[in-house]
């Protein structure tokens, strides 16, 4: 067995033994077996039966044992978290119709429901929605393997951590605009405002949180700074959730016309 298998085989148990709800596939070439050792890329997926807001303790006791799996067997894995609900949407979903329908042709479940045929994927999406469908793609991603790039890689990992901060925080603008909001909010006071006039109840403090980690980040113990790591995707996920309940309806300005 090579260490492609391997690190396919310890991950896919452990995620059955402990989170047997959560899908975890595979697509490309590793699940077709024509993948070429020291070559190829296992790409791959999670996709969380629960609401947009992934429950960070799952999320971090995975990225813990996703690095522990490939530092016994490095290969290169690229893999997403994704959520029951943006997937049934599709509005938040990154990927496009065609890799969608690539995905749902050649994945392989190595453990947990299959999920993929619920995934639904906008033809004609808007620029500035696909945006922000990968700003919440890539900061889930870098929570995911932020262990890992801890302990294999830590100039990646600050430089990481701070995009996925960055994202979060110019993640509203983009809202505001997809309903009506032609001006640019680039403020955090200004996204405040707005985000608590649009989402009433919404937590803003946790912006500003955010926004003074960023300009004070200086943290290099691995807790804090994955704490940093979750408050930034926690915070994407619970702006998308209250926008997909405020405008469950597709707009003309969610797609090219």
């Amino acid at each position: 067995m090579d260490k492609y298998q391997s690190f396919a085989g310890e991950f896919s148990d452990f995620l059955s033994d402990r989170y047997p709800e959560i899908s975890f596939f595979v697509y490309g070439s590793f699940s077709r077996g024509n993948y070429v050792p020291e070559e190829s890329d296992i790409d791959g997926g999670l996709i969380f039966p629960e609401g947009v807001v992934l429950p960070k303790e799952k999320v971090r006791d995975i990225s813990n044992m996703m690095a522990r799996c490939l530092k016994k067997n490095r290969v290169v894995f690229q893999a997403n978290l994704m959520d029951m609900k943006t997937c049934s949407d599709g509005r938040f979903n990154s990927f496009t119709a065609d890799y969608i329908k690539h995905i749902k042709k050649e994945h392989k479940i190595l453990s947990g429901p299959d999920f993929i045929p619920s995934i639904k994927q906008m033809d004609y999406k808007s620029g500035v929605l696909s945006s922000a469908a990968f700003n919440l793609r890539s900061v889930r991603r870098k929570l995911l393997h932020a262990v890992d790039e801890y302990f294999h890689d830590p100039e990646l990992f600050d430089k990481n951590l701070r995009k996925s901060i960055d994202k979060t925080l110019k993640f509203p603008k983009k809202l505001f605009w997809l309903q009506g909001r032609d001006d640019i909010v680039t403020s955090i006071p200004k996204a405040c405002r707005e985000l608590e006039r649009v989402f009433p109840g919404f937590d803003v403090s946790k912006l500003d949180r955010l926004y003074e980690a960023k300009r004070n980040h200086v943290v290099e113990d691995l807790e804090d700074s994955l704490d940093l790591y979750s408050e930034s995707a926690r915070v994407i996920e619970e702006i998308t959730d209250r926008y997909l309940d405020t405008f469950p309806d597709i707009t003309m300005r969610e797609t090219r016309g």
